[in-house]
């Protein structure tokens, strides 16, 4: 009777074993299927990210070929625009209206330039007047600094002259030389 007892205690060892397994196997089945879900999210998102950029390939080679067309558009027209003449000719009516209007620019010029003149004058005449009004009070005229400088030079180097002429002629004199 042991032997039975002990084959039904290793089949209920052997059942609850089993049970522990298929416990294991579900919770296992379970986390599976749950990445299996992330999983297909994740490719769902890359199948979107995949469509995107081919739509965007698409509207870029669009773009590229609209580009090519509008450069090739304006070179035509660049190049047809070459090939064209203008010719225009002046009515009675537009000649006249432009003589008008040069001689209207011509007195506006005439006018500027006389009031530039007047003010050239009073300027002068201010400068002048300042002048006569610098001699008048005696004060005397002034150099600028340069001027000055130069000026001393040469009236030094004239004074040497004089000095040493003067010495020459004494020692003629004397007949020291």
């Amino acid at each position: 009777m042991s032997n039975k007892y002990s084959k039904l205690v290793e089949q209920i060892d052997k059942q609850e074993e089993v049970k522990e397994q298929q416990n294991n196997l579900a919770e296992q089945l379970q986390h599976i299927t749950t990445d299996v879900e992330a999983i297909k999210g994740e490719v769902a998102k890359l199948t979107a990210a995949t469509t995107a950029i081919q739509n965007t390939t698409s509207t870029l080679t669009t773009a590229a070929n609209n580009a090519d067309t509008a450069a090739k558009g304006i070179k035509t027209a660049i190049e047809e625009a070459q090939k064209v003449t203008i010719t225009h000719q002046l009515d009675d009516a537009s000649i006249k209206q432009l003589e008008d209007a040069y001689n209207a620019l011509l007195e506006e010029e005439k006018r500027i330039l006389e009031e530039h003149k007047k003010s050239i004058n009073q300027v002068a005449e201010k400068s002048r007047d300042r002048c006569y009004e610098i001699i008048s009070h005696g004060d005397g005229a002034y150099f600028g600094r340069k001027t000055f400088h130069r000026l001393r030079i040469i009236f030094s180097i004239s004074i040497g002259i004089i000095a040493a002429e003067l010495a020459l002629a004494l020692l003629y004199l004397f007949g020291l030389w």
